[in-house]
């Protein structure tokens, strides 16, 4: 009997792994589509390099690989979606380039996809979109001249994502933002956002996408913010931005975030502002060279605020909001106006620096005397 039992499951094994098919296109089937249609869970539709003039809808599929041996483009036709995932299981388009299409790339209600190493270009709307998804991958793909966002995640008022990973993407002029994001949990990490028409990057604030972390993301050249962090307890770790036309991180929304070694170069407006409502949020270890407005604006309460670097700010250093924060070993230098500006109370400061600050003063305490200045802070000049 045990026997015949294990002979049973072996077969039944190698019947399911003879199932597992390779469909090639054109050869096997003229268009992607009839593949798709034909292909059964588990098989590998391999397209081969040609221009395929049709949109193509990949439903209700469990582990189909949709591959290009060579170079693919799909181009729909007017006012279609250039390949569209809904309902999909574990299923990955890889290495296919989506031309002149609405959303270049569509998931829909899927779990555990992947979008790997595709190109999308000149798309009216989004390059890469996901809706309703859980647990999927938009992975090394290069989308130029989207109309609106180059990857939205839950994006628009679609329904959000939770644990999407956004990994080493390359999204070059997006008529909106580089990636924004609608969702719980997930990691958006080495991707490189360039001339942006809105934000780098923007996570949604109704419902809070909470809990995302941005790790070693680059924006460059954005309109608007080079980060639009909202929604509640995330954080930005090792992440660059560039000339953008506002500030360059912006967090607001609730619970507490986390910004470590954070780079900010010439910023229109303020380096790094963190809102009121993000109470006990930590800032470590960052450097914020040449805005046009604050280097750093804290307006949370009981911030944790340390170790960062401010280099020649248009306004103030360090613009300090809210209350009962503790600031530690800081440095302003050459401010257009304070190095530290104080309004918030009951704020500790020790072992900062600030010097050469031009209009202003190196300290400058407006809120009462209700702060508690160490000994071991060095400030050049404080004001009355």
């Amino acid at each position: 009997m045990l026997r015949t039992g294990l002979a049973a499951c072996v077969l039944l094994l190698l019947a399911s792994r003879a199932s597992a098919d390779t469909l090639q296109v054109p050869q096997d089937f003229a268009t992607i589509q009839e593949a798709v249609d034909a292909a059964n869970d588990g098989d590998t539709i391999l397209v081969h390099a040609g221009t395929y003039a049709e949109a193509v809808a990949i439903t209700n599929k469990t582990n189909l690989l949709v591959k290009a041996a060579g170079k693919v483009i799909v181009d729909p036709p007017d006012l279609a979606d250039g390949i569209t995932l809904t309902g999909c299981d574990t299923c990955t388009v890889e290495k296919l380039r989506v031309i002149d299409a609405v959303n270049g790339l569509l998931l829909v209600d899927c779990f555990t996809c992947t979008v790997s190493k595709c190109r999308v270009d000149a798309v009216s709307g989004l390059g890469v979109a996901l809706e309703d998804c859980n647990n999927c991958f938009v992975e090394k793909c290069t989308i130029t001249g989207a109309g609106t966002d180059g990857i939205g995640v839950g994006a628009n008022g679609t329904t959000a994502c939770a644990l999407t990973h956004i990994s080493k993407n390359k999204i070059i002029e997006p008529g909106d933002d580089g990636v924004d994001l609608n969702g719980t949990n997930g990691i958006i990490e080495k991707n490189t956002v360039i001339d942006a028409g809105g934000n780098g990057y923007r996570s949604e604030s109704v419902p809070p996408a909470t809990t995302n972390t941005w790790v070693k993301c680059k924006s460059f050249g954005a309109q608007n913010h080079g980060f639009e962090i909202n929604g509640a307890s995330n954080s930005i770790f090792f992440c660059t931005e560039k000339d953008s036309g506002v500030n360059g991180f912006a967090c607001a929304g609730s619970g507490t975030y986390q910004l470590l070694k954070v780079k900010s170069t010439h910023a229109t407006g303020t380096g790094i502002v963190v809102e009121a409502g993000l109470d006990g949020t930590s800032v470590t270890s960052c450097k914020v060279k040449q805005p046009g407005a604050d280097g750093i604006s804290m307006q949370a309460n009981g911030a944790l605020v340390s170790r960062n670097k401010v280099t020649a700010a248009g306004n103030d250093g360090f613009a300090v909001g809210g209350n009962d924060g503790f600031y530690e070993k800081n440095s302003a230098m050459k401010s257009n106006s304070d190095g530290f500006q104080l309004l918030g109370t009951g704020n500790e400061l020790t072992k900062n620096k600030a010097k050469g600050s031009v209009t202003g003063f190196d300290l400058d305490d407006q809120s009462g005397g209700l702060n508690l200045i160490d000994d071991d802070n060095t400030f050049g000049t404080t004001g009355p």
